[in-house]
């Protein structure tokens, strides 16, 4: 899932413990997902481009599906000037919906500590013949 060489750093620590906590609220009930994004925060979905907090967990929440799983397979990061670009790539399962596999692209600022997303980037492949 993460490179050997960096599976040990705070980075790592901080990309692995964001996702699983995000993914969790997601599965769970995603008005929990609020508190994640900064008020000025930026999401495309699927091409689809949200503005702000409010926007963004309202997409989400009405998304028709009732329950979802994510199994991340592999997450990339990065340091940014102020925080972690974080990159995960997995499968996705919905309802009764066959398994796809979707990326995402999160760019997680610090501010008082804490950590809120300011940029979301997600898609599902779908690959068409």
């Amino acid at each position: 899932m993460i490179a050997p060489e960096l599976a040990n750093t705070p980075e790592a620590q901080l990309a692995t413990a964001f996702c699983t906590t995000y993914y969790q609220a997601f599965a769970r009930n995603r008005l929990e997902l609020a508190p994640f994004y900064m008020p000025d925060a930026v999401m495309t979905f699927e091409g689809q481009l949200f503005k702000g907090q409010e926007s963004i967990v309202q997409k989400l929440s009405s998304l028709t599906f009732q329950q979802v799983e994510h199994a991340v397979s592999c997450l990339d990061f990065q340091r940014t000037s102020n925080g972690l670009m974080i990159f995960a790539i997995g499968q996705l399962k919905t309802d009764a919906d066959q398994v796809h596999s979707f990326s995402q692209c999160f760019h997680i600022v610090e501010n008082n500590g804490a950590y809120f997303l300011s940029n979301d980037i997600f898609r599902l492949v779908l690959h068409h013949n």
